[in-house]
């Protein structure tokens, strides 16, 4: 029996020749279709699936045979799951810069949402990093982002609590608070690996009754880019520059975050900041309640950051 002829480093094709009632039923005509099919499938797929499988199982070599089609219902069935809610992502089993190197290539096949790489500070705290988006932030910018990325997030916070301000007070925004200083710190103790990795965006922050773009390695969400409307911050300068993440689309489950790797997912959840500053009162930051809901507070308060960055 012979195999069908898969490509060793398959391209997504999305164009194919209808069948009409005049086509043959014949393995000519049906062969190619399937090659194309099985092609696209192990393109969106990771090394999880079984090619050999695929092939022996999907041969056809007589006229008017159709398979039943289970391997590739199963093959479905695997990116339904990879892309439902239930799914909670794998380690990549990669370094920060083969991943910045597979997405600079724009190679997104077999990433999915909350994939995750695990890495250590140069203080040996351990920290995971998943996927929260892909190209989230393309083109947007008053410099435009044009290189291909993912979007990844600190899946719990660090293991430090951070004041926004020594003093009650969110004049000027994130940008100038003593949390940016904290986070400008934090980068420097993430491994070389990661830190070269990181591809520069330009985000639109608020400046509390006004908004100015700044370039950004590390930053926080805004209230809107986690919860996807406005709660506490400001509707316009708050929001302008904001849009949902992927990542928090689908449930509150990467909405709750721990303090240190591995608290949420054990029960242990803490409040964490936001990079939006309250737009009714000139004390408060708004930040994540531990039961996940949009809040602010007292910019002396102590919370958790969960940092994010692009890799492209």
């Amino acid at each position: 029996m012979a195999k069908l002829p898969l490509a060793d480093n398959p391209v997504f094709n999305l164009v194919m020749e209808a069948m009409t009632k005049d086509t043959p039923g014949s393995y000519e005509e049906f062969n190619p279709r399937y090659i194309q099919l099985l092609e696209n499938l192990l393109y969106l797929k990771n090394s999880k699936f079984d090619a050999e499988k695929i092939v022996e199982s999907l041969n056809i070599t007589e006229n008017g045979y159709i398979p039943d089609g289970v391997v590739i219902a199963e093959a479905i069935q695997d990116l339904r799951d990879r892309t439902g809610a239930g799914y909670d992502g794998v380690n990549l089993n990669m370094t920060f810069a083969q991943l910045k190197a597979k997405v600079a290539a724009g190679d997104f096949s077999g990433l999915h949402l909350y994939d995750y790489i695990d890495f250590s500070t140069t203080s040996g705290e351990a920290v995971r990093a998943e996927i929260m988006g892909f190209n989230t932030m393309l083109y947007f910018g008053d410099t435009a982002i044009m290189k291909p990325h993912v979007l990844m997030q600190t899946r719990d916070c660090l293991a430090t609590t951070y004041s926004y301000n020594d003093n009650p007070d969110n004049t000027g925004g994130f940008n100038a608070s003593k949390l940016k200083t904290s986070l400008e710190t934090i980068l420097t103790t993430f491994p070389a690996d990661l830190k070269n990795a990181i591809l520069e965006c330009r985000r639109l922050e608020s400046t509390k009754g006004g908004w100015s773009w700044y370039g950004r390695k590390l930053f926080l969400p805004t209230e809107v880019e986690v919860f996807g409307n406005v709660a506490w911050s400001e509707a316009g300068h708050g929001s302008g520059g904001s849009k949902q993440w992927e990542g928090y689309q689908r449930s509150y489950k990467h909405v709750i975050k721990g303090l240190g790797k591995g608290k949420a997912d054990s029960g242990s959840r803490y409040y964490w900041w936001l990079s939006s500053p309250s737009a009714s009162h000139a004390t408060y930051f708004c930040y994540v309640i531990n039961s996940g809901y949009a809040s602010y507070d007292d910019a002396r308060s102590g919370y958790g950051v969960a940092p994010a960055f692009l890799i492209g």
